[in-house]
Order: structure tokens, then C-alpha cells, then sequence
């Protein structure tokens, strides 16, 4: 600027980068404000322009969209258009749009929403529908700012209104027949709630209607969080940093050298690192599964869809890990799940140990033995025979085991009988130690089904199983049952102690209030109180109580030659 009598003239503009311009628009909004408003002209163009040819990259245009994102809040009503502008551009060519430039847009919007310059509800629904562009930068950023901007909302105190808008709008989202926008939006309700931000019962309500979505990867999405496995990547893809040591952690050296260990090393330490961020703030109140509303109406509709599914084996295999986790801790009755999970009981069928474990954790004391002995036979007849791998008869025994933990009523003589034989097995130490804790369970449970010389020295014969659906009314088990006994103890021993000093002192105002026994000679006209023999006589008399006065009594009557002594009770003289 040049200067005219020692005063600046603002009517030539500023001659310099758009950086320098905008240092000093921050120090001097005002001074600068005809160089802005020439810009914001200038901008205007050049969308016009732009838009004509909306394919081609244009540096200028991204450097113009960065200085008026810097400074279009210290001017609101004057470069009010700016973010419409932007929304407007990117909502009509957001596919055909150079990668830079749409880039350098989105990252315009989110700094303006920062300054809290526009409302979530004017950017949010276009984020959603910029999730649909395969650009992974931009996915990226797009979500980090979403979940930055819902947590500083809730950063100091809690918006209920807004957050209540976010999440119905996401609801919608999540609900509409797009895969894409749909599964980006659950892993943003997903986060939301593993960081804490959103973790009330609705939102775990709302994410569990997504397991009966058509798409699969928003089903299979909502599946593993209600099995408690966060999301902690949106796709495999979305990071380069996985992908490298997924392609180091496969690869395999002929020769064993000091620095390929060193490297090995290294590279483990970088994935427990990488572990150990993802885990981050998933620890809450109460697992999501434990918080649904309708338990049984929710496991009776997931298994319909099971059972009609005809989606891959890994998405089945969710189905089934949520039932099971579902029963249990519901303890519902989804009888039809164990006729279902038989037909993966195979040895050599994929992930069958988590299908056994599966298979024993949906057992529990209220489902009628008749319905998961065919489950238990299974398992034997397939684990538990001679055929069998020394593993899968260890594994068949340990979970034959845990089914009858929880239920043993199922447990039949013979099949008993049969597993303890295996305690002498030769060829494998786990298939006897399995062996030996299926008979250490029963002589806890019922030694009368074991042989005589399995039972032990203490066993208890006369123990036996209860029938099925009897109630326990034993309280021996409730926790604290102890310490509440100890405190009413207490209490009582408080209350005699305090009984029995309002007692003494009772006692003692009676003593110094009420008169006592003297005795006086017939031949005395005059009582003095003061003499030693009446107060030796009132000790006494303090000293024995009413009960030694009555025995007192009872001699003078008994006794004629003193018939000319008397007591007088001192208040009753005449």
C-alpha cells in the first residue's frame, strides 16, 4: 500500500500471497475488509468458470478456498455465500470433481463448522453422500472430523437437543437402502459409543435393528459389536500401516540372522502399539448385549434369519456367537438353536472350537435336558470315540464337561462311564487330564454315577442332583450374608451397653432420692440420722438390695427375742 500524507490508502489492494493477506486480515479484520470482499468477487468468478469445467485441477482455486476459510467468520454476513457456494458445488459435481479440489473443499467446510460458521445439519447429509466417492483421503477425512465435531460438542456439557438430532438423522441413514452411507454411519454411532460420547441404551437399540439389514457388511458390522468387537478400521484398505505388517508379519526368512530377529521384534512392538490405541475407551458400564429391551423377541427373530440365511459361512458363524451370547445372559429359551448348531460339530469343520464353546455357553440350568441331549451326543460321538485325534477328544471331553457344569441332568450313565476310561489313555497327557476333571466334577455334583473306586475317601453318597426345575431356596450363597449378620451383632451389643448404663444411672438417682431402711430402738424418742449405726444399716441395705430388705424381714419375724426392734421405712413415719 502506498502513503498519502502519513494515512494508508485502501483503495489500492494489497500487493502479496494470499498467506500474508491473511495474517493481516487476522490482526486487522477491518483495515483489510475491501481486499476480503475483492477475493470473495474473485472466488465467485472463478466457480462460474470452474464450473464449466469441473474435471480440470486448478491450484488457484484451492489456495482461494483456503484463505476464505480462514477468514469468511471474521466477516459473517458479508461472505455468507461462501459456504453455500461450496455446498452447492460440491453436492451437484461431488464425482467428476478434480480429487484436489473437492479435497481442498471439504476440508473448507470442516474448518468453517469448526468455527462453528455453519450448522451440523447444513454439512452433515453431504458428508454422508461424499462416503460414496472412492477416495480414501477423503473418507478419512470425513470421518475424523465428524467424530471430532460430535465430541467437542460434548466435550464440556452435553447438548441433548442436538445430539438427539445427530443420531435420528444417522438413524435414517443407517435404516435407507445405501450400503455405503449406511455402513459409515453405524461406524460413526459405533465410535461414538467406544469413546463414551453416545453410550445410552438407545443407541445399543438402535444398532441392533442393523443386524437385520439386507446389506451384509452393515449386518455384519452390527453383529460384532453386540459380540463386543468394536470396529477399530472402517475397511482393511483405509491403512497402509496394516497392510505392511500384514504383508511383513507373512513373510518368512530360510536363515535365522541377528537383525531379523531385531526386525521381528520391532515389528511386534508396533503392532501391540497399533492394538493398544484401537482398544482405547471400549470399556463401558454394561455390555451392549446386556441392555437390549426385548432379549427373546430379538434371539427369536435373529435365528429365523439364521436359519434362512444363505450368506457366507463368517457371517453365519456371528449369527450364531450373538445367539449364544444372547442366551446366556438372558438365560432364554431359543430351543431350536441346539438342533441347528449340530450340523457344525465336525472335527474337521472351520473355527470348530468356537463353535464349541459357543454350543456350552448357550447351556444354562432352565433348558429341559431331553432338548440338548442329542447336542451332548453329538459332540461325543464325533470328539469322544477312538477314531478321534488325541485334540479332539481333549477338546470334546472339556466340552462335554462345561455343558454338564451347567447342566447335569443331561449327563447319562454309560457316556460317564466311557469318558472316565479315558483317564488311563496313554497316548496323550490332555486326554487324561480332561478325563480326570469330568470325574473330579461329578463327585462334586453326584459321585453315586461314578464306579466306587473313582468316587474317592469323602464322598458324599448321599448327595444327589435335584430334579429339574426345582428351586434352590438355600441362602447360603448370597453374598454379604456374613457381614450383614456381624453388623445387627454389633448393633445389638451397642444397644444392651447403652441399656445398662441408663440402667446404672437409673439406679443411682433412686438410691440418692428414695429413703432407705433404718433400724430404731423402741426405748429412742429421737432418730438421729447422722449416727454411724444408720448409715452402716443404709449401706448394707444399699449394698443387698430388695432382696436382702425381704430376707432382712423375713428373720425379724422368725426371730422373738427381738420383737421390741422395728423398721420403719423413713417416707411412711408418721
Amino acid at each position: 500500500m502506498s502513503k498519502q500524507g502519513g494515512v494508508l490508502d485502501s483503495r489500492q489492494s494489497f500487493k502479496g500471497t494470499l498467506r500474508q493477506l491473511q495474517d493481516k486480515v487476522k490482526r486487522d479484520p477491518q483495515g483489510y475488509k475491501d481486499d476480503v470482499m475483492l477475493q470473495l468477487r474473485h472466488f465467485s468468478s472463478q466457480i462460474a468458470l470452474f464450473q464449466l469445467t469441473p474435471t480440470q485441477p486448478s491450484k488457484s482455486l484451492c489456495e482461494l478456498i483456503s484463505f476464505l476459510s480462514h477468514v469468511a467468520p471474521l466477516f459473517k454476513k458479508d461472505a455468507r455465500g461462501f459456504p453455500e457456494a461450496l455446498l452447492d458445488m460440491l453436492d451437484k459435481h461431488k464425482e467428476v470433481l478434480d480429487k484436489e479440489v473437492r479435497r481442498a473443499m471439504v476440508q473448507a467446510l470442516c474448518l468453517l463448522r469448526a468455527r462453528s460458521y455453519v450448522e451440523p445439519k447444513e454439512v452433515l447429509p453431504l458428508y454422508f453422500r461424499l462416503f460414496k466417492i472412492k477416495d480414501r483421503e477423503l473418507r478419512k477425512i470425513l470421518l475424523n472430523h465428524i467424530i471430532s465435531d460430535v465430541k467437542k460438542m460434548n466435550a464440556k456439557v452435553k447438548n441433548p437437543q442436538v445430539n438427539k438430532q445427530l443420531q435420528n438423522y444417522m438413524y435414517q441413514v443407517v435404516a435407507e437402502d445405501d450400503p455405503t452411507a449406511g455402513r459409515y454411519a453405524l461406524w460413526v454411532i459405533i465410535d461414538l459409543y467406544r469413546r463414551k460420547i453416545w453410550s445410552d441404551d438407545r443407541i445399543v437399540n438402535v444398532i441392533s435393528k442393523a443386524c437385520f439389514s439386507k446389506h451384509t457388511k452393515v449386518m455384519s458390522m452390527a453383529l460384532r459389536f453386540l459380540m463386543g468387537n468394536y470396529p477399530k478400521d472402517m475397511e482393511t484398505e483405509d491403512s497402509d500401516d496394516e497392510e505392511e505388517l500384514k504383508v511383513n508379519k507373512g513373510r518368512t526368512y530360510s536363515k535365522k540372522t541377528k537383525s531379523r530377529t531385531h526386525a521381528k521384534e520391532k515389528l511386534k512392538a508396533k503392532i501391540a502399539k497399533i492394538d493398544r490405541k484401537k482398544g482405547a475407551y471400549v470399556d463401558t458400564v454394561f455390555k451392549p448385549i446386556e441392555v437390549l429391551n426385548d432379549a427373546q423377541g430379538f434371539g427369536e427373530k435373529l435365528m429365523a434369519q439364521l436359519q434362512k440365511t444363505k450368506e457366507r459361512f463368517n457371517v453365519r458363524m456371528l449369527h450364531i456367537g450373538v445367539l449364544s451370547a444372547l442366551i446366556n445372559t438372558h438365560k432364554l429359551m431359543l430351543l431350536h438353536f441346539y438342533p441347528y448348531i449340530q450340523r457344525y460339530l465336525e472335527p474337521h469343520q472351520q473355527h470348530v472350537t468356537y463353535i464349541l464353546a459357543w454350543a456350552a455357553q448357550a447351556v444354562h440350568n432352565l433348558i429341559p435336558p431331553e432338548n440338548i441331549h442329542s447336542l451332548m451326543m453329538t459332540v461325543a460321538n464325533h470328539f469322544v470315540s477312538d477314531r478321534a485325534s488325541p485334540d479332539a477328544i481333549t477338546v470334546g471331553i472339556n466340552t462335554l464337561r462345561e455343558i454338564c457344569k451347567r447342566q447335569p441332568l443331561v449327563m447319562t450313565d454309560d457316556l460317564l462311564q466311557d469318558i472316565t476310561q479315558y483317564k488311563k489313555f496313554k497316548r496323550d497327557k490332555g486326554v487324561v487330564m480332561a478325563s480326570r476333571s469330568m470325574i473330579q466334577l461329578f463327585r462334586e455334583l453326584n459321585p453315586e454315577m461314578l464306579a466306587r473306586k473313582d468316587r474317592g475317601k469323602d464322598a458324599d453318597t448321599d448327595k444327589k442332583l435335584a430334579m429339574f426345575g426345582a428351586a434352590e431356596t438355600s441362602t447360603d450363597e448370597i453374598d454379604g450374608l456374613a457381614l450383614l449378620e456381624e453388623y445387627y451383632k454389633e448393633k445389638r451389643a451397642q444397644n444392651e451397653g447403652a441399656d445398662d448404663d441408663e440402667w446404672s444411672a437409673e439406679e443411682s438417682e433412686s438410691d440418692g432420692a428414695s429413703g432407705s431402711w433404718i433400724s430404731v430402738s423402741d426405748n429412742e424418742d429421737d432418730v438421729d440420722m447422722n449416727s454411724d449405726e444408720g448409715e452402716g444399716d443404709a449401706d448394707n441395705e444399699s449394698e443387698g438390695g430388695w432382696e436382702s430388705c425381704d430376707e432382712e424381714g423375713e428373720d425379724d419375724d422368725d426371730d422373738d427375742d427381738d420383737e421390741n426392734d422395728f423398721e420403719v421405712q423413713e417416707d411412711m413415719a408418721p
